[in-house]
């Protein structure tokens, strides 16, 4: 039966672009509450942290280019360092968002980066590759100031977040995926390990969230040579440029095919990774429970075993 509101939902609707970009506004309206409430009723007592807060890492007077740096005060010299990329479809949040998980993960031994970009429709998933590029570039810049050991590397992302993640690993490996993506790195960083949290595995989609691709991507970057990634970038995942992963989903993840199919690839590209699928118990694990509920005892089982996982890659 024809079903107008899902094929809207999948962007196969011909509403026009102001039509999904008032569906980007009504997203954007409708989580942004929802976070709100639930960041009032947690606290973290986190005395034991230094947090450097809004720190350009592009000098455009924008507060979707700022970072925070986590560290804790009992932190003696050089560590690793993850940086955090938040999610929301492209099209919404910013660091603040994962403040609560950030704690999680420099407190298991990491300085934490976490960064806010700018977001869709107002920019595109190709700008938002090249923003977090940016911020790469400033932490090896100022790794020295920070105390960032570069060569440990780790990039953690949450849903969005997770796609821009495994998206900066794929690109930094591979030579003719940077030219594509019309990116000159001054050298490859030391990318180790990856935290994929219910993580997308592309921008364009036949699910309910078919709408992001619509304010994501534009139709003039059909020219770019980097397209058919923007679209979908697990078609970068192979094994000689892939990233060991821990890869998390839950029974109630409402995009759990998409770390479903990461793990497939990862397991098919025979690349070291974690597989973590939870069913909801004492607690409902929704999509990106681990940083929507960092106290949960499941959400404390993933920090431990990506702990694990990432120093047993140093």
């Amino acid at each position: 039966m024809y079903n107008p509101i899902k094929r809207y939902l999948q962007g196969k609707a011909h509403v026009g672009r102001v039509g999904y970009r008032f569906a980007a506004f009504i997203f954007k309206t409708v989580t942004t509450h929802l976070d709100n409430k639930r960041l009032k009723q947690q606290k973290d007592n986190h005395e034991d942290l230094h947090i450097s807060k809004d720190l350009a890492y592009i000098n455009d007077k924008n507060r979707y280019h700022l970072l925070d740096v986590y560290e804790r005060k009992d932190k003696t010299g050089k560590e690793p360092v993850i940086l955090v990329i938040h999610g929301g479809g492209l099209m919404y949040g910013d660091k603040d968002l994962n403040r609560y998980s950030n704690m999680e993960l420099c407190r298991r031994g990491y300085t934490v980066v976490a960064i806010s970009y700018p977001l869709a429709p107002k920019v595109t998933f190709y700008d938002q590759i090249h923003d977090c590029f940016n911020a790469l570039e400033w932490m090896d810049t100022h790794q020295e100031e920070y105390h960032f050991d570069m060569n440990k590397l780790f990039l953690w992302g949450d849903s969005a977040g997770g796609l821009l993640s495994f998206s900066l690993a794929s690109i930094n490996n591979q030579i003719d995926l940077q030219k594509k993506f019309n990116l000159s790195l001054p050298k490859p960083y030391h990318i180790k390990g990856l935290g994929l949290i219910s993580s997308m595995k592309s921008v364009e989609r036949d699910d309910n969230s078919g709408v992001i691709y619509r304010v994501a991507i534009k139709r003039k970057q059909k020219e770019l040579g980097c397209y058919e990634f923007l679209c979908d970038m697990s078609k970068s995942l192979h094994k000689e440029s892939m990233v060991p992963a821990i890869i998390t989903t839950s029974d109630l993840d409402m995009i759990k095919p998409d770390p479903v199919i990461l793990d497939e690839i990862y397991t098919r590209e025979d690349v070291p990774h974690i597989y973590l699928d939870y069913q909801s118990k004492e607690h409902q694990l929704e999509h990106v429970f681990p940083i929507l509920y960092p106290h949960y005892k499941e959400s404390q089982e993933v920090f431990n075993k990506a702990d694990e996982f990432f120093k047993s890659l140093i």
